[in-house]
């Protein structure tokens, strides 16, 4: 399991209105550095099964050049690795015990780096039109850049960024990393190619710079691109709408039908055609879905498309279960066997009683990565959240989150939740008691603390306030309240937001991590929905039921009332009338009838309707 932790701070985005966001970066400091490799968020691909047609492995150090466009750091080349105060575990490449490249940026620590290792010799690709370099990498970010430059002729180069995605203070996927990268445009049948790796850190990009960790590479090889070879980039699963991020834990009451899709992209040089996308998705060894998209445009050579399919709707039973779903996708050509490694996907997701969760439920390990702040976010209120949509009402009963051991002793924490309204206003609807870190021994765990509310269908905040923080960015200790990061379960960037309270003006935004935060809702219940017109639904009553059912609901006007029952697929399965009802009233149904499944209920009044659902076992 790999993991790093967010502090109430990182760099900030203030928000503009919805959809819209302004960055700012703020000074950062370096983090105290584990062993502990965390998943970033560059997505490679495996490297074409045909045999390189040039390689090295580092072994002979005079086959690459080492220089310095500014200041007097080198490159070095040995199997020693990272010797600096913030040094990071060295490469673990396939052939790290015979040599690696190594730019060892906080060793150096000039304040002013750009340093260069370049093939000694020219390689020969003329034969070779369509070429892919792929290497081996372990690297952590700070204030830098790391770049391939390609040249044919030794004057002009071409820069290909690197690790771009990576945010401060971050690790790159892996230890090693493998990246891949098309040169056909520079290198393609040219007779003399030369590959530069340069780590990039000048004083110009301001204070940090010049003073990083460091960039290993090993392994490097030119192989030709094969012909066929598409690439599914990303899965994703639409829980109830798209583009809402993807539930790892969905409570029993909260279940919405579930739809796919996928980003793909042509690695190979010929058009792909016919292309689709099938998921498979299994309960323990049990399929119980499986289905296979339309066919897609054709992808030709280095395009990228994103498949939005019309699948029918996957709907989870209400029963609590664990799923793992396979993404696939293929096509009329043939690729090689070695080149469909990157053909599918697995993800895995449950259906909970209580819990509902966007991360992976794994507990990350007790040891900090390292802390960064966000502008104005070591003010007494900033917050983190994740974002949680609620199909249907709900009694949310608490949150949880995971706070790690290094948070701050003397730190005051609460929980708070938060509605977003139809404006895009962020309302607190609710919060816990004040916690105070007063002690290590109470941290690294999961903490739950009550937040009770009855709330409609909407969207909510999650989130964790710092409400003792112990500021200073130029402090050594820890900042304030820590929370652990799952760096594995990938989310959209609108699912994660934060408040900075000591920014002119406090500001909302959104970030790409993905903090330890749950939100836990009652079990057998969906809550209160209520509306404006004097009227109020206790949704059904149990919930699952096998035998009755109630439909509790309450009016503050007399009306006639009628409830209407339907399946999933719409059919009519009766209804129910009451007359002149006012206060609270309840509606009782035989379930004889009924086969097991989920039914969805409507209660219409003369001044407003009213709907929810309820499971029925057998």
């Amino acid at each position: 399991m790999c993991c790093s932790f967010l502090a109430l701070g990182l760099s900030v985005y203030s928000q503009q209105g919805p959809g819209k966001i302004k960055a700012t970066r703020s000074p950062v400091r370096k983090g105290v550095v584990s062993n502990v490799q965390s998943k970033g968020h560059q997505m490679v691909t495996p490297p074409a099964t045909l045999a390189a047609f040039w390689s090295d492995d580092f072994s002979v150090k005079t086959n690459w050049t080492m220089s310095a466009q500014a200041g007097a750091g080198l490159w070095k080349i040995d199997t020693v690795g990272p010797v600096g105060s913030f040094k990071i575990t060295p490469i673990h490449s396939t052939t790290h015990s015979n040599g690696f490249a190594t730019f060892d940026s906080d060793n150096d620590c000039s304040g002013n780096q750009i340093a260069d290792l370049t093939n000694a010799t020219a390689i020969n690709c003329s034969a070779h039109n369509f070429i892919a370099l792929t290497f081996q990498e372990q690297y952590r970010r700070y204030i830098d850049s790391t770049f391939i430059f390609v040249s044919n002729n030794g004057t002009t180069w071409t820069k290909y960024p690197v690790n771009a995605a990576l945010a401060v203070n971050d690790f790159c996927a892996n230890n090693p990393t493998l990246i891949k990268l098309d040169i056909s445009a520079v290198a393609g049948g040219k007779a003399t190619v030369w590959i530069r790796f340069e780590f990039y850190s000048p004083s110009t990009l301001g204070t940090g710079a010049g003073c990083s960790y460091s960039w290993m590479v090993d392994d490097v090889a030119l192989t030709d691109i094969p012909a066929n070879d598409l690439s599914l980039d990303m899965a994703y699963a639409d829980f109830g709408y798209q583009g809402g991020g993807y539930y790892t834990q969905t409570p029993v009451s909260e279940i919405v039908p579930m739809t796919f899709r996928a980003a793909i992209s042509n690695q190979g040089t010929a058009t792909q055609t016919n292309n689709k996308l099938k998921v498979d998705i299994r309960n323990a060894s049990s399929s119980v879905f499986s289905q296979t998209g339309p066919i897609h445009a054709s992808l030709v050579y280095a395009a990228k498309d994103t498949l939005f399919d019309t699948l029918p709707a996957f709907n989870p039973a209400a029963l609590a279960a664990n799923y793992t779903a396979r993404f696939e996708i293929s096509q009329t050509q043939i690729e090689n066997p070695a080149d469909t490694m990157n053909n599918s996907v697995t993800k895995m997701f449950s259906v909970s009683d209580t819990v509902f969760a966007r991360d992976n439920g794994m507990t990350p390990v007790a040891s900090t990565i390292g802390s960064v702040d966000y502008t104005g976010g070591d003010a007494d209120g900033s917050m983190i959240a994740n974002v949680f949509q609620l199909p249907m009402a709900a009694s949310i009963t608490s949150i949880s989150a995971f706070i790690d051991t290094s948070s701050a002793v003397g730190t005051t924490m609460q929980y708070v939740l938060i509605r977003l309204d139809s404006a895009g206003g962020f309302n607190t609807v609710a919060s816990s008691t004040v916690m105070n870190i007063s002690s290590k021994g109470s941290l690294g765990r999961w903490i739950t603390m009550p937040v009770r509310l009855p709330v409609v269908p909407g969207t909510y905040f999650a989130a964790v306030a710092a409400t003792g923080q112990i500021a200073g960015s130029g402090s050594s200790l820890p900042q304030g309240v820590m929370i652990g990061v799952d760096k594995q379960t990938q989310q959209p960037i609108q699912t994660t937001y934060v408040y900075t309270a000591g920014s002119a003006p406090p500001a909302w935004g959104y970030i790409n991590s993905l903090p330890m935060i749950r939100l836990n809702i009652l079990a057998g219940s969906s809550g209160i929905k209520e509306n404006s017109l004097g009227m109020s639904l206790v949704s059904a009553y149990p919930n699952p039921a096998s035998q009755t059912v109630a439909i509790n609901y309450t009016l503050d006007k007399t009306s006639d009332v009628l409830i209407q029952i339907t399946d999933i697929s719409g059919k009519n399965m009766g209804s129910v009338k009451e007359t002149s009802v006012m206060g609270q009233h309840s509606a009782h149904l035989d379930l004889g009838g009924y086969a097991a499944g989920t039914y969805f209920y409507t209660l219409t009044t003369s001044f407003g309707k009213l709907s929810g659902k309820f499971v029925v076992i057998k």
